[in-house]
């Protein structure tokens, strides 16, 4: 499994969290990074108001839930032309 970005995890995170709440506990279980990474992932995504944290868990804002919808796009844009070009090649 290639190692993921901390851009591709912060996307993870974002979309974990659009279906509600989260504990930071649980967040890492499911996407399978350790304490270090999650935390850096968490204070960027924090510092541009995308997410918000308190002592027991982690939301999502509406700025997040807006980020989330571009990043999906984006995302199906990528596996778009990844698959267009294989096609092609």
């Amino acid at each position: 499994m290639p190692k993921r970005t901390l851009t591709e995890i912060s996307g993870l995170i974002l979309l974990h969290l659009k279906d509600g709440p989260q504990k930071k506990t649980w967040i890492m279980r499911n996407l399978k990074v350790d304490n270090r990474t999650l935390n850096r992932c968490l204070d960027t995504l924090a510092k541009y108001g995308l997410i918000t944290i308190s002592d027991k868990q982690i939301e999502i804002t509406e700025k997040g839930l807006n980020f989330v919808n571009i990043y999906k796009e984006f995302i199906q844009l990528l596996d778009r032309n990844s698959n267009k070009k294989q096609r092609e090649g």
